[in-house]
């Protein structure tokens, strides 16, 4: 196992699991099979360039970030916004069914407060 392949790992299963995906459906995304997806998050294996790049895209990441040591992983801007939907989703789905419309009305509204006061700092 090189150190490469290990900084890849992490850094892929870091960015899996804060995009709240399970590897299952990411090797499913990536028409991969599942033992394949182990073996690059825990460094036994290391992806051909052709997947590296299907990875890179499905995860929101450019590769030089998957390959990157020490540094925050930074997402595309085409994909910052599907990252902070995954992330609203996870808290979403704790809540109980029957409070999810008085959820929604609260969240919706705070939001609106948030995006007039950040408005009003950036004129």
């Amino acid at each position: 196992m090189s150190s490469l392949s290990k900084i890849f790992g992490e850094n892929m299963k870091r960015v899996r699991i804060e995009h709240g995906l399970s590897r299952k459906s990411v090797a499913e995304s990536l028409e991969v099979p599942y033992s394949s997806l182990s073996n690059w998050e825990s460094g036994a294996r290391e992806p051909d360039l052709e997947t590296l790049v299907k990875i890179s895209k499905c995860l929101g990441v450019s590769i030089n970030r998957l390959l990157s040591v020490g540094e925050d992983l930074q997402y595309s801007p085409e994909n910052q916004a599907n990252h902070f939907i995954n992330k609203v989703y996870q808290h979403y789905s704790k809540i109980p069914l029957k409070n999810r419309n008085n959820f929604e009305k609260d969240l919706l509204e705070y939001m609106s407060f948030l995006i007039f006061k950040y408005k009003k700092f950036t004129k």
